[in-house]
């Protein structure tokens, strides 16, 4: 049979692409082929004749390769954009969705994927609930998920993969809210989340106190949602 072989641009044996050729003993080849890097590549079909390798006739040409579906593994929550999440301060994290390849989406997968924040403190408090985080997707797989946090402690990112309901890699991500030691400069807040509120309790002991004897003031200081401050 004819001798040929096939030459694609993107081909990567250390990401698993393979190509296997068949020959059908009738004049059909088959050259079946994997790779993983999606975009534009170009293949080159050649047949060995009169003592070189020569394209057949349509080649070279332009191969396009898609990227598959969201995979839960590739996926990843990228973390928090700031080390230290403050109680009533703007905070943001970030996370990547991709395919099984590692490659980013071509298209908006925004309506493919569940996000969920809670904080995991339970109880009633008195203080304002944590509001819907806004989530906006910077580019095609690449997304930000803006958010206030409320009362303080530990708190859980998700993020899934409706198709399956699987977890992408990091999630739930957990991190813990603390209260703000300080008012930030040149930086949005929300009024009454930083420091003591109306919450904050006192309790006078030894009282009636005896002249010349020592008396006790206690003050415990409480956030919005009545937790004691202790920064």
């Amino acid at each position: 049979g004819a001798h040929l072989r096939l030459y694609i641009s993107s081909f990567d044996a250390s990401l698993g692409d393979v190509t296997t050729f068949a020959d059908h003993d009738n004049g059909r080849y088959t050259f079946t082929y994997q790779v993983c890097t999606a975009g534009l590549a170009h293949m080159r079909i050649e047949l060995f004749t009169e003592g070189r390798w020569q394209d057949i006739s349509g080649s070279p040409l332009d191969l396009e390769v898609v990227p598959r579906d969201l995979y839960p593994t590739t996926s990843t929550i990228d973390g928090l954009a700031q080390p230290v999440v403050q109680s009533g301060i703007p905070s943001s994290a970030s996370f990547t969705l991709r395919d099984s390849c590692g490659n980013l989406p071509i298209r908006s997968v925004a309506d493919l994927i569940t996000v969920a924040l809670v904080n995991t403190v339970l109880g009633d408090s008195p203080g304002p609930e944590l509001e819907e985080p806004d989530i906006l997707e910077t580019s095609h797989g690449k997304f930000t998920i803006f958010f206030t946090p409320a009362r303080r402690g530990l708190h859980e990112l998700s993020v899934t993969l409706k198709l399956g309901n699987q977890h992408i890699t990091g999630s739930p991500f957990r991190f813990e809210v603390v209260a703000a030691g300080h008012i930030p400069v040149g930086a949005p807040w929300v009024l009454g989340a930083i420091g003591a509120s109306a919450e904050s309790t006192f309790e006078i002991l030894d009282i009636p106190g005896e002249a010349g004897s020592e008396a006790k003031v206690e003050i415990v200081a409480r956030d919005l949602w009545g937790d004691p401050l202790a920064l």
